[in-house]
């Protein structure tokens, strides 16, 4: 990729002309500061002295002088300052292009007001070549996108994932569209989202968005599956809201009401893992505890009931109950 190969190049010169100008203002604050050490101490041995009176115009002038050379040192040292700031941002953006974040380089070139204004304000010589890397880099991310969809499901094969055969790019789904991918092309962004909420928003890079996406696969689907803790869990919540609400032994419940219930006793709980486990249970079991037997209920009302995994066909869960087993 061409951009990738001149911005490459770019760093380098910058720094280079870093490195040199870090050396000269080293070595200019190592001797001002001297200078200034060695007027400071004449001053005050011509206080000590009490000499003629010409030696306070010796003294007037050489107070002047050292006011000079500390106001060019804080000149020093501010530039060496934005130099420092510079050196960062430049080893951030080479850094980002050897691990092929090439979406992250471009937000930065393009969007950075600080990386602009540094470069204005100690290179201004460089503008012109500059604003050419910056529309050879994008580009760059045009090519990229032509090839995405294939790129990224290839990187995700390798790590044991496939995409859905029926998502189509930009809107990609894994996990039989448990998991979504949407990919703006627009903005550079891809947000990882599930049944009921954004997990992340990333830059477009795809060792970053596989990652993440691996990342939540394994949370949700990798984890050990403890049926009848889940099944006693659910048994526990459903009593006590018949309880609470004083129904009668067998009665539906909403799926929702049992969720906000186990939600208050388990502070770590996640709805999505719950669903799974929920999944999990319905097609699998167990079903029966302490003499009842668990069955699900539908419902029309998609933000009352909950959809679980790979269900798209079947409906939304939206009551839960237990029957006594005769």
């Amino acid at each position: 990729m061409d951009g990738v190969k001149e911005i490459l190049d770019f760093i380098i010169y910058i720094k280079n002309k870093l490195n040199l100008e870090i050396d000269v203002l080293k070595n200019s604050i190592v001797i001002e500061t001297s200078i200034n050490r060695y007027i400071d101490k004449f001053i005050t041995d011509i206080d000590k002295a009490k000499a003629v009176i010409s030696n306070d115009e010796i003294k007037r002038t050489l107070v002047r002088c050292s006011e000079l050379l500390k106001s060019e040192l804080v000149q020093i040292k501010q530039k060496a300052n934005k130099i420092r700031l510079f050196e960062q941002k430049i080893k951030y953006i080479e850094q980002n292009i050897k691990q092929g974040h090439i979406f992250t380089v471009a937000k930065i070139i393009e969007k950075d007001p600080k990386y602009e204004k540094l470069l204005k304000e100690l290179y201004p010589e460089v503008l012109g070549r500059f604003d050419e890397i910056r529309a050879a880099l994008l580009k760059d991310l045009e090519e990229i996108f032509i090839n995405y969809p294939s790129i990224l499901s290839d990187s995700l094969e390798k790590k044991g994932i496939k995409i859905d055969a029926y998502s189509h790019y930009p809107k990609l789904s894994i996990a039989q569209g448990f998991i979504k991918i949407e990919v703006n092309e627009k903005k550079r962004r891809v947000i990882v989202r599930d049944y009921e909420k954004k997990l992340c928003e990333l830059m477009p890079d795809i060792d970053v968005v596989v990652e993440a996406i691996v990342r939540e696969f394994k949370r949700l689907f990798e984890r050990e599956f403890k049926g009848e803790e889940i099944l006693a869990q659910i048994w526990e919540s459903y009593k006590e809201i018949l309880n609470s609400q004083k129904l009668n032994e067998g009665e539906s419940i909403p799926i929702r009401a049992l969720i906000k219930k186990i939600r208050e006793k388990n502070k770590r709980f996640r709805l999505d893992e719950f669903i799974v486990d929920l999944t999990r249970l319905a097609d699998k079991g167990p079903y029966e505890i302490s003499g009842y037997t668990v069955d699900f209920q539908h419902t029309r009302d998609t933000n009352k009931g909950i959809l679980l995994q790979g269900n798209m066909s079947r409906g939304y869960i939206g009551f839960i109950l237990f029957r006594r087993i005769t």
